[in-house]
């Protein structure tokens, strides 16, 4: 599944209430330990309206699209907002087991 960049900012409009720009695309490695957890290209939005968030972050992984709300456009930033999401992805996964 490619991430089209006008489809997901119609949405993020429509879920945030806010302009949505694509800033830039960044491709991000997360590692731990040597192995490679994560490595995938993320859309960075800026979201000018928003209340709360300056930026989000959407990426896509295991056949979803995940999006974070953030306030930095780095890629740095981008990978701390995947590795957030993954930690919260197992601790799910825990408490349903």
């Amino acid at each position: 599944m490619a991430i089209v960049d006008s489809t997901v900012c119609r949405k993020l409009e429509a879920m945030y209430r806010s302009r949505a720009e694509l800033a830039r695309r960044v491709r991000v490695t997360g590692r731990f330990a040597g192995r490679t957890l994560r490595d995938c290209e993320v859309l960075i939005f800026v979201l000018p309206d928003h209340p709360e968030a300056s930026c989000c972050y959407v990426w896509e992984a295991d056949g979803h699209v995940h999006i974070a709300l953030g306030a930095d456009l780095t890629a740095h930033a981008a990978l701390s907002a995947i590795e957030a999401d993954m930690t919260a992805e197992r601790e799910r996964a825990r408490a349903a087991a």
